[in-house]
């Protein structure tokens, strides 16, 4: 019975997690899907690269479509090079390999998410590529 127990819980964890990101990531696809794009191109590279990371880090079938789905439209509305989206794309793999420490054992992706949002190396590389375009 302890057994079964603690099964379930694991797989109510799990769905619990597919459905907060499945939510997080129709909330992106939703700012992406206003016809009024109200970010600036510097926040749209870094929706970009925010959104592929996501696609990347999960395995759910539906957050990796949503994600890449979001990401095509930033990459629609956006005013950088394709080099740039490159770059903000492998930057974003970057984060994922890192080894983040939990007291419970869990993977941290989303916090490794978060990080990489707001972090100098994407700040920095939002500030290289204005204003570049592709040769």
């Amino acid at each position: 019975m302890g057994n079964l127990f603690i099964y379930l819980c694991r797989r109510l964890a799990i769905f619990a997690k597919s459905v907060f990101f499945s939510l997080l990531t129709m909330f992106f696809l939703i700012l992406s899907a206003e016809a009024d794009n109200k970010y600036s191109p510097q926040t749209n590279l870094k929706n970009y690269a925010l959104s592929t990371c996501l696609s990347q880090g999960y395995q759910n079938k539906e957050i990796k479509e949503d994600a890449a789905a979001a990401a095509r439209g930033y990459l629609e509305f956006g005013d950088y090079s394709l080099a740039a989206h490159t770059a903000a794309r492998e930057l974003g793999k970057t984060f994922l390999d890192k080894q983040y420490g939990s007291q419970s054992g869990a993977p941290m992706t989303l916090a490794k998410y978060i990080d990489f949002y707001h972090s100098q190396q994407l700040d920095k590389l939002v500030k290289e590529f204005k204003d570049k375009r592709d040769d």
